[in-house]
């Protein structure tokens, strides 16, 4: 999704009765550019609310063109994003630019495998940072896993060490 502008943006998912159920983006950073894995609730076709002041493009991708988290390259963006990584057993290095003064710094990891629905994915809370300057090393287990890289209101940088 990209959205032009410093104004606030929210996207959210709405459930079978129309009401918002999963946050999808929700960020002031100006000139928003995010990507975010998304399914449709269950049994119903995928429905988003977007609340958005400026002007916005959303573009649906499938989940394999999503960017690859790699050992010993370093992967860098800004936003949120979410990521794919189908590694061995490592520790994740994550640096976090706040550009909007004091923001939260959060990623989820799912263990895909063997499993057909993100929801049905175990879940882990991987990084919950808050501040300026987040500096955050994390384990992360045997790949393959969707790691859905939230609330980041500024510029990143990630990076693997094999354990």
């Amino acid at each position: 999704m990209t959205h032009e502008g410093d104004d606030y943006l929210c996207v959210e998912r709405l459930n079978k009765a129309n009401k918002d159920d999963q946050l999808v983006f929700n960020s002031t950073l100006k000139d928003f550019r995010g990507r975010a894995a998304v399914e449709p609730a269950e049994g119903r076709p995928l429905r988003l609310r977007i609340q958005a002041s400026n002007r916005w493009t959303l573009t649906f991708r499938p989940l394999v063109d999503a960017r690859r988290l790699e050992s010993g390259r370093e992967l860098s963006g800004r936003g949120p994003e979410a990521l794919l990584y189908t590694g061995p057993v490592a520790d994740l290095k994550v640096r976090l630019r706040d550009e909007t003064g004091g923001s939260l710094c959060c990623m989820y990891g799912y263990e895909v495998a063997g499993h057909t629905t993100i929801a049905a994915a175990p879940e882990s809370l991987l990084v919950n940072e808050a501040g300026r300057g987040a500096r955050v090393s994390t384990p992360l287990p045997e790949g393959p896993l969707l790691l859905r890289f939230i609330d980041a209101e500024g510029s990143w940088r990630m990076k693997l060490r094999t354990v």
